[in-house]
């Protein structure tokens, strides 16, 4: 499930189209015209088209046009969308110009309106003919968003000059001039576009800075997908010493390996902060910035922190506000990275919006209202989410959270309820049951596992149980661990580890007692013990769970300052260091150890 929904430009989606040159454009131009579909679903598509120019001159301004039987353009980026089928797409200005053997593209999502995907025919004056061009068009840039607009840019922009020096930018296949004064991002220099050094040698191998055709160097990407076709974003970056330090090179001194996503089939994934909040990874400054660049090149899944939830994204009854929760996904999907939906359905009395605290209702009105939410958020995202939390934490040790509202209102039943109503909406997603504290056994974990059982017996959709695994360096035993992902492989259901975090102190330990006695500093002991039991988690996890079986692993949050065990678990009485990279967005020990269990060496 998580593969299918991941998808790459290729060939195969192409179809041979006609293209037309806006008025400003040279003429009798000769390009080649694709129109391809990035990712289908059973709803709608993501698709794109590229304009290749295969002539002798540089084509300055473009427009085409195409038309649907069926299918309708709901959102575009990269371009000037009008007309409301057929469609009139043109350039934005800043990716106007193609020069010769080079190519511009831009994307848009398209709502399938119950029908097949379609292959219209693109028209226009500029792709008369001709053959593909040799190079490949740049899809990405290195730019950020407005969370609020839900956007931001994806320059495609070539130039084929070189500079001094013999060196140049291999940009995701195309060459670029390297800049000589620009520091960061895109820039114009001696009339034409050019890519800071820094800003090409953050791409992933094998692109980077070249000479004579090798790499020179490579590490991470950041790009962003625009949700709104009006909104323009500029293709070059503000520099800082913090976005600088977060630049390493991949494999770097730290890690022997380019890529945690690349070492698993499985998804290797992150919480995120996104929309409003603080350090949302769509904020255009250095601290967006840098978590971009590590999520696109580490993780392969991403699940939002916060904004997903029932008070952001149904605030008032029958009112759904999804558009921070929109600029996530589509910026997920157009860097080929899946999401993990969190959490249909939580009691935390701060995350159930006012409406349904004061809703006064029989149980069936109760459960009518629950489905209303629960189908319209899951079908809302349907095709462009793997998976969903759907119940989180429902249980305590003694049974059943009965100080949740939704228990309070509809007994047990409404965990069931809220399973049927997921499936119903996404079909194709996978479905967890999500809790903490189940990592060492019972009883919150028999407790659960039982509902669980009682759910396949009665063909209750469910695909997997959930383990938050907010765990310590001493705490819960490994036999433990594999103990619990043992019996919910024999009940067949999928594991996945949703939100792990280690800190280097243990609150709840004997040797714990602030001021007088924690560990205070992130020491190489510190640091190695950490590593360790980042290791051994992962490790146990492929021992005991069958690749059919692995849900996935998500690491809950990117960089260490942002995580949220230093204010709810240390009461910010002082620094800890839970999570993989540290905060000048660098790897640490603990991402070598998860890196050391996906490739089968020991956790030393």
């Amino acid at each position: 499930m998580f593969s299918k929904k991941i998808t790459t430009w290729g060939t195969g989606a192409l179809l041979g189209l006609g293209l037309a040159m806006g008025s400003v454009g040279v003429q009798a131009q000769t390009g080649n015209c694709e129109y391809l579909v990035t990712n289908d679903w059973n709803s709608g598509l993501t698709g794109a088209i590229r304009i290749s120019n295969t002539g002798d001159s540089a084509i300055d301004g473009w427009s085409v046009s195409w038309e649907y039987d069926n299918n309708q353009v709901t959102n575009a980026w990269n371009t000037q969308l009008s007309g409301s089928n057929p469609y009139t797409a043109s350039d934005m200005g800043w990716n106007g110009t193609i020069q010769p053997g080079q190519s511009v593209e831009f994307g848009f999502q398209v709502n399938k309106n119950g029908g097949e995907a379609e292959a219209p025919e693109v028209t226009g004056d500029v792709c008369a003919g001709g053959t593909s061009s040799s190079a490949p068009a740049s899809s990405s840039s290195s730019v950020a968003t407005s969370s609020e607009a839900s956007s931001a840019v994806s320059s495609s922009l070539a130039s084929s000059s070189v500079p001094s020096g013999g060196e140049q930018c291999d940009w995701y296949g195309t060459l670029y001039p390297l800049c000589q004064t620009t520091e960061s991002g895109w820039g114009w220099e001696s009339n034409e576009s050019c890519v800071a050094r820094s800003t090409c040698e953050s791409q992933p191998a094998p692109y980077g800075v070249v000479n004579g055709g090798s790499s020179a160097s490579s590490s991470v990407s950041s790009s962003v997908s625009s949700s709104q076709s009006s909104v323009q974003s500029s293709a070059s970056s503000e520099s800082s010493a913090q976005s600088s330090a977060s630049s390493s090179s991949a494999p770097s001194d730290d890690l022997t390996f380019e890529s945690l996503r690349n070492l698993a089939e499985f998804p290797v994934g992150v919480a995120v902060p996104a929309g409003n909040e603080t350090n949302s990874i769509l904020d255009d400054d250095p601290t967006g910035e840098g978590q971009r660049e590590i999520i696109t090149q580490h993780f392969g899944q991403i699940t939002a922190g916060n904004i997903m939830k029932m008070s952001y994204l149904h605030n008032q009854r029958g009112n759904f506000t999804f558009g921070n929760a929109d600029a996530l996904v589509d910026w997920a999907l157009s860097n080929n990275i899946g999401v993990h939906g969190h959490a249909l359905v939580w009691h935390s009395e701060y995350q159930v919006p006012d409406w349904m605290n004061n809703f006064q209702g029989t149980e069936e009105e109760w459960v009518e209202a629950l489905r209303e939410h629960v189908i319209g958020v899951a079908s809302h995202f349907a095709g462009r989410v793997d998976s969903w939390d759907v119940v989180n934490e429902a249980f305590v040790d003694e049974g059943y959270r009965t100080d949740s509202i939704f228990y309070e209102n509809m007994g047990e039943r409404y965990i069931e309820e809220a399973f049927i109503a997921a499936n119903e909406a996404d079909p194709d997603a996978d479905l967890y049951y999500n809790d903490f504290s189940m990592e060492n056994g019972q009883p919150k974990f028999d407790n659960a596992m039982a509902m669980a059982r009682d759910f396949v017996e009665r063909d209750i959709p469910i695909d997997g149980i959930g383990f938050q695994f907010h765990v310590f360096v001493d705490w819960p035993s490994t036999s433990a661990m594999r103990e619990v992902f043992s019996e919910v492989v024999d009940l067949g259901l999928k594991v996945k580890i949703t939100e792990l975090d280690i800190p280097v102190n243990n609150p709840y330990s004997d040797n714990y007692s602030y001021p007088d006695n924690y560990i205070s500093e992130y020491t190489d002991e510190a640091a190695q013990a950490q590593k360790e039991r980042y290791c051994s988690i992962v490790e146990a996890y492929l021992d005991e769970v069958p690749p059919e079986l692995r849900g996935g692993v998500t690491v809950w949050g990117v960089f260490d300052s942002d995580s949220w065990l230093i204010e709810q678990t240390f009461d910010n009485n002082h620094d800890e260091w839970p999570l993989l990279f540290n905060d000048n967005f660098e790897p640490k020990p603990p991402a070598q150890g998860v890196g050391d269990a996906l490739m089968g060496l020991p956790c030393q």
